[in-house]
């Protein structure tokens, strides 16, 4: 019987980390190894957690507890748990969101089926918004065996393949032989670790179901965080991902990643130092890599109206600034 372990890493969830125990404990799948790291949480999440799993007296589940002896964040307490874990495939659950009672089932009977892929894609719903976002590109798919078409519809605009980490069931092996853990002491760490993933994965499966839950809390990490804070790890994360640009997706690569400098940029035009940073941080970037430093500032300018005035007129705008750079 394949052998399911669940990573939950928990800080400060004091008034969600019930919600999100139970969603394990009712899991009509059985085989699960749980891990649960304590990222040195200030609050009473991790004594919660623990109450609640003495309480269902739960015999046939694997629980494993880890403490972090200081604060190393989202990426770290990953890392702990998938460097733990003894199961064949791993999930990510975030512990301010649940997972539907068949989520594990559903995503282990396709690895019955297809016992080499590497990764089982769920979809989700966003809570409280009362949305069911469901992702587009994935509503005609199932099984794909082809590298190409993954990387193909993750370096794309509007359709595309989900970043986060979580809701997803992965092959162990996959992750480890592949050395594919989380970047520490960054934010927006899924956008790095996907970027990663995607270079080596051929082999995905999209489930139909909604398996996961996802709730838009506040005083969360990504809701307190402010856009200066959010643009320097973003200029990190940028420097590393255009270190590893690479053919037949340079020109898309670029193009999505110049994107996405351009939306920071945006929303940092008022903080002058941060926006200067960032700018000179990606300028370099594009120099290196052979391509036109043009004025962004002027780039934003330009890529503000554009919007505006046309739904694809941003991505006309990037298109033609590559080509420059062939």
């Amino acid at each position: 019987m394949t052998k399911v372990s669940i990573v939950i890493p928990i800080y400060k969830v004091e008034p969600y980390i019930e919600r999100c125990i139970n969603s394990v404990l009712q899991q009509t799948y059985r085989h699960l190894e749980v891990i649960l790291i304590d990222d040195c949480s200030p609050d009473r999440s991790m004594e919660i957690a623990r109450d609640c799993i003495r309480r269902s007296n739960c015999c046939d589940l694997e629980f494993k507890f880890f403490k972090h002896e200081c604060n190393r964040g989202l990426s770290a307490a990953r890392n702990t748990g998938t460097d733990a874990a003894t199961g064949e495939y791993i999930f990510y659950l975030d512990s301010d969101d649940e997972i539907i009672h068949e989520c594990i089932e559903i995503m282990v009977k396709v690895t019955e089926v297809f016992p080499n892929v590497e990764i089982v894609q769920g979809h989700r719903k966003i809570i409280p918004h009362n949305s069911s976002s469901d992702y587009l590109i994935l509503k005609d798919i199932e099984y794909i065996d082809d590298n190409n078409w993954i990387r193909e519809h993750f370096y794309c605009w509007d359709e595309r393949l989900p970043v986060t980490a979580w809701n997803k069931l992965i092959k162990s092996n996959f992750l480890k032989t592949n050395s594919l853990s989380f970047k520490e002491g960054i934010i927006h760490e899924d956008e790095l670790w996907m970027f990663h993933v995607t270079k080596k994965m051929s082999k995905l499966y999209v489930v139909k179901e909604y398996t996961y839950n996802h709730y838009i809390v506040p005083n969360s990490i990504m809701s307190s965080i402010s856009c200066s804070e959010s643009a320097h790890y973003w200029g990190i994360i940028l420097e590393e991902i255009a270190k590893c640009f690479d053919e037949p997706f340079y020109d898309r690569q670029v193009a999505v990643y110049l994107n996405q400098m351009i939306n920071h940029l945006d929303n940092i035009k008022n903080d002058t130092q941060a926006y200067r940073k960032l700018a000179k941080r990606f300028g370099a970037i594009l120099t290196k890599k052979g391509y036109p430093f043009l004025s962004l500032s002027l780039l934003c300018y330009v890529y503000t109206l554009s919007i505006n005035r046309h739904k694809k007129g941003k991505h006309m705008l990037l298109n033609k600034i590559i080509k420059i750079g062939k």
